[in-house]
């Protein structure tokens, strides 16, 4: 019956016969165990069928995992992995970025003299404003926009250079004509905060 020897089959594992001449060569070279070395040796029989766990013990677990150094599976290597190999260049590491680094930047709020209700105009000094005069140029395209400016810190003093700036203040910008007039009511009131 051919129903029957097709049960047969399926029921019993594929012999060489019953595949195809590629097929059989590949399953032949695959499972020949002449072809293996090391542990290879212990996972087939002669005839080139796999024995299971039998040589693997120590390999597989039954958590899902393969051994690691972070489990507490043995774990037998002998080679080391990070080991220098003869003639190979040694890897260089890159100096620490902290030594790039030079210094953090300052940030600050830069305000509008007449301008009662403004917020101030964050700005941070980085590159883009290396000096006094880049600051004072960025400054003068404030209101009323053109004229140069001078800068004052929170107690109206004049500041002449970034040494003087501190982190997080809060600045004034206005013209040397309102400096010499300047008026309580036309400074910002988050300035004075």
């Amino acid at each position: 019956m051919p129903g029957s020897k097709t049960n047969s089959r399926s029921a019993s594992r594929t012999s060489l016969e019953d595949l195809s001449p590629k097929a059989a060569d590949v399953t032949a070279r695959l499972t020949d165990p002449k072809g293996y070395t090391g542990t290879h040796k212990q996972r087939f029989d002669e005839e080139g069928n796999g024995r299971g766990l039998v040589g693997r013990h120590d390999i597989v677990t039954f958590d899902g995992s393969t051994s690691s150094l972070h489990r507490d599976h043995t774990v037998k290597s002998d080679t080391d992995l990070r080991g220098r190999v003869e003639g190979e260049k040694p890897i260089v590491h890159q100096k620490s970025k902290q030594d790039d680094i030079g210094y953090t930047a300052k940030k600050i709020k830069l305000y509008e003299y007449a301008e009662k209700h403004e917020e101030g105009e964050d700005l941070v000094l980085n590159k883009t404003f290396p000096t006094m005069d880049t600051l004072r140029a960025h400054a003068a395209q404030l209101l009323p926009a053109g004229k140069p400016k001078v800068i004052l810190d929170q107690s109206l003093h004049e500041v002449q250079s970034l040494d003087q700036i501190s982190d997080g203040g809060k600045y004034l910008a206005i013209t040397p004509y309102d400096r010499a007039n300047i008026e309580d009511g036309r400074i910002p009131l988050r300035f004075r905060e």
